[in-house]
Order: C-alpha cells, then sequence, then structure tokens
C-alpha cells in the first residue's frame, strides 16, 4: 500500500469540525485521542504476536474509527485495510511499519492542530 499519497489528515474538516465546537471539547477529543492511539497499536502489536486475527480486526477497527472521527485519514484509511486483511498474518505484518509510521505523523499532526 502506497500511504505516502494520502494526507496524513484532513484540515479542512477538522477546521470545520472545531468551528461546531467549543474549544474545550475539541481540546479534550484530541488529548483522548493521542493517548488512545499508542494503546491501539500496542494491541495490534500484541494481537499480531498472537497471530490472531480477532484481534488484529479489532485493534484495526478501533483504529479506524477513532482517527477517522479526528480527521485523521491516512491512518484511518490503513488501519482499514488491515481491518479487512485481518486473516492474512504476513500482510499484516508487513502492514505493520506503514501503520506504525502512520501512527507516528498522525500524533505529530494533531499535536500541531490549532484548535482555537
Amino acid at each position: 500500500m502506497d500511504s505516502e499519497v494520502i494526507p496524513v489528515g484532513d484540515k479542512e474538516g477538522f477546521t470545520s469540525f472545531c468551528e461546531q465546537l467549543d474549544p474545550e471539547i475539541i481540546t479534550i477529543l484530541l488529548k483522548t485521542a493521542q493517548q488512545s492511539l499508542p494503546e491501539h497499536i500496542k494491541k495490534l502489536r500484541h494481537a499480531l504476536d498472537q497471530s490472531d486475527p480477532t484481534l488484529i480486526y479489532e485493534a484495526a477497527h478501533s483504529i479506524k474509527g477513532e482517527c477517522g472521527s479526528m480527521f485523521a485519514t491516512r491512518i484511518s484509511e490503513i488501519a482499514s485495510v488491515a481491518e479487512t486483511q485481518c486473516k492474512d498474518i504476513n500482510f499484516i505484518r508487513n502492514l505493520m511499519p506503514e501503520i506504525e509510521d502512520a501512527a507516528f505523523h498522525t500524533l505529530k499532526w494533531w499535536h500541531t492542530q490549532n484548535v482555537e
């Protein structure tokens, strides 16, 4: 998968989202997402170590949903692929560096978003 062509985040969508909610709520949502993404990645690694398609699916689904709802497009799309390919352990193993790279860039992108 060539995720480099997918933007890390949807700045326009995020800005529109911020215009609809109180900045304090956005800040809480961002902090929650920033704290839970590394936990979801950890669960995905564990699921991969266990070669457990169900746990891979659950972790990928969590990443896709939470990151998608916070406009982190790249990782959400990669997680969607992982979710649909959860039974192919070797595919997921090969996808992990891309997932981890996208997670790194997502956390960085979230950190740079101006909520005000």
